[in-house]
């Protein structure tokens, strides 16, 4: 169960290892914690000191220009349209509404393209309205590659020190 290029395994095979591991991980970590990259609806997300700052034009907010929101729009909808294998019974317009009325999703999901990511909807969950994006290149971008997870295994390093760790580069997003 590996794709054509017999190097990554499908997305199947991710689901089996992924059921298998789970109970070893809750095990160990406890209950599993919500993903980062879900669209929650606006109202539910972000505090009223956050609100009020972004009444005032905040220079904090990340937004993207409208040139570059349809340019990623455009991206996403073609890899949605492209990829339908991986968010069956998903309706493109929604999951478009729900990114236009989230900026912040947006410019996450930009980040995700610029250093070389595919992100792509997985799925969506009901019960919270949230929709699930991973990414979905087939290799670690570019841009993505010689880094350590947190800013004690950088400084640990001895020889060959990346330049960034994951964790700063998912809070610059």
């Amino acid at each position: 169960m590996v794709n054509p290029d017999k190097l990554h395994p499908t997305g199947e095979t991710h689901q089996i290892w992924a059921d298998a591991v789970k109970p070893i991980l809750a095990e160990s970590l406890g209950p599993p914690q919500p993903p980062i990259w879900r669209l929650r609806p606006r109202a539910i997300r972000g505090s009223n000191q956050r609100k009020k700052s972004m009444k005032s034009g905040s220079s904090n907010q990340r937004e993207l220009s409208p040139g570059q929101r349809k340019e990623l729009l455009c991206a996403l909808k073609a890899r949605f349209e492209k990829n339908m294998n991986r968010h069956k019974g998903l309706e493109w317009a929604k999951v478009q509404a729900k990114l236009e009325a989230n900026a912040e999703k947006l410019w996450s999901l930009h980040e995700m393209e610029k250093t070389g990511g595919e992100p792509d909807v997985v799925g969506h969950e009901k019960k919270s309205d949230e929709y699930v994006f991973f990414d979905c290149s087939a290799e670690t971008p570019k841009y993505r590659t010689s880094v350590c997870y947190d800013r004690v295994g950088l400084v640990s390093r001895k020889e060959h020190k990346p330049k960034n760790t994951a964790v700063d580069m998912a809070a610059a997003m």
